[in-house]
């Protein structure tokens, strides 16, 4: 619910726990609104995601995604939706 109310998101290391520390860190001690960090780790969890999926190649047509956080979560399959 949180991140639905986003107006930025920021670059967060989609590939391992510890490096998206390191980018959410600064934008707490920064200031950044809850809603934008909230959205900026669902894009993150995204991008890792299709990237996976597509193992370097471009993805045509329409992607179902059954099962995973994708499914499960309403705001991923929104921002999934632009990749």
């Amino acid at each position: 619910e949180l991140a639905k109310d986003y107006n930025v998101i920021y670059p967060i290391a989609s590939r391992c726990g510890v490096f998206a520390k390191t980018d959410i860190q600064p934008l707490i001690n920064d200031g950044a609104k809850r809603s934008d960090i909230a959205m900026s780790i669902f894009n993150a969890v995204v991008v890792q995601t299709v990237s996976v999926l597509s193992c370097g190649r471009k993805i045509e047509g329409k992607v179902a995604f059954l099962g995973g956080p994708l499914h499960f979560y309403l705001v991923l399959e929104i921002v999934s939706k632009a990749y």
